[in-house]
């Protein structure tokens, strides 16, 4: 059984039954509108890097032509530390570091790609790397 998202509930004066169905807005096909009772759920897990916000458009319709009324749904995908960094292992490994010196350069570590993007998503976070 899915977890529902949200529960969509419309009112018809009527009392006709109600069907509702994702009119445009779910481009990877993630999200499933169940017919007959209005709940959004997860058909497909959600990944943060390949979209992080869709815009759903949701109609209710009493099946009559001019019965059919819509909502936006805004759907943001927060982010989930789910890769870690990777090294370039075609780098030196080994380096030379002259005995009874402080502070000697030894050589740096480019996280340049990793950095950018990390910042963008949340400007306040801190990249560490322990040598």
């Amino acid at each position: 059984m899915f977890n529902c998202l949200f529960p969509f509930k419309a009112v018809d004066r009527e009392k006709d039954p109600i069907t509702y169905k994702i009119y445009s807005g779910d481009v990877n096909g993630n999200f499933a509108l169940q017919q007959n009772s209005g709940h959004l759920v997860l058909d497909k897990p959600l990944d943060r890097e390949s979209l992080d916000h869709y815009i759903l458009v949701i109609t209710a319709s009493d099946g009559r032509p001019d019965g059919t009324s819509t909502v936006m749904v805004n759907v943001v995908v927060t982010d989930v530390n789910d890769n870690d960094p990777v090294f370039n292992y075609s780098l030196p490994m080994n380096l030379t570091v002259t005995e009874e010196q402080d502070n000697a350069f030894i050589g740096q570590v480019m996280v340049r790609r990793f950095s950018a993007y990390f910042h963008k998503i949340n400007p306040e976070a801190k990249t560490q790397l322990h040598l």
